[in-house]
C-alpha cells in the first residue's frame, strides 16, 4: 500500500496519534475506532478525540510532540476506503469534506503552529456517514488492516518479541 509506504518514516519516537470521528455515524467512527483499539498497545502516544478534537488541542500541545499523526474519515472523492496521508501542504477544505466543526487545514494549521510538530492526516475515504448506522463492511476490513500494521510497526519491542 503506497500510503504505508508514505506513512512508515513519518512516525518517530515522540509522535502522537490521534483518531478522530463520531461513532454514531457509520464511517466517521473510523479514526475514533482504531484510536481505541491501539490505544495503550503501541510505542507511541495514542488519543481518542472523538467527535471534537479541538477539545484535545490543548492535551496535544501540552504532550510537544515532533509528529502528530490525524487519522479520520474524510470525503475527499476517493475509492471507498481509499486513504491519502496529507499535509499542511496538500490539505484542501475544498477538495475534501469534513464533518466536524474546525477544517482539517485549520486543524493542521493551528497544531503545526502550537507544537512545532510535523502534522499530517490520514484521511480514509467514507462510504456512508448515516446516522446510527455501523462501519461499511470497506472499512471494517481497512480497520483491521490499518490496526495490524500499526502493531506491527509501532507495538511496544517486548511486545513484538512475544509475538
Amino acid at each position: 500500500m503506497e500510503t504505508l509506504e508514505e506513512l512508515a518514516p513519518v512516525l518517530q519516537t515522540t509522535s502522537l496519534i490521534v483518531g478522530v470521528g463520531n461513532v454514531l455515524r457509520g464511517d466517521d467512527a473510523f479514526g475514533s475506532l482504531l484510536a481505541q483499539r491501539l490505544k495503550g498497545k503501541l510505542s507511541v502516544k495514542v488519543v481518542d478525540a472523538g467527535s471534537v478534537p479541538e477539545n484535545y488541542l490543548g492535551l496535544i500541545v501540552k504532550e510537544n510532540p515532533d509528529t502528530v499523526l490525524l487519522i479520520d474519515a474524510v470525503d475527499f472523492g476517493g475509492q471507498p476506503a481509499q486513504m491519502r496521508l496529507l499535509n499542511l501542504r496538500t490539505c484542501s477544505t475544498k477538495s475534501s469534506f469534513f464533518t466536524h466543526s474546525l477544517t482539517p487545514d485549520f486543524l493542521l494549521s493551528f497544531l503545526q503552529q502550537y507544537t512545532g510538530a510535523q502534522v499530517y492526516l490520514l484521511a480514509v475515504q467514507p462510504v456512508s456517514l448515516g446516522l446510527d448506522v455501523p462501519l461499511s463492511p470497506a472499512l471494517s476490513e481497512e480497520l483491521a488492516i490499518l490496526e495490524g500494521w500499526f502493531l506491527a510497526h509501532y507495538a511496544p519491542l517486548t511486545s513484538r518479541a512475544e509475538k
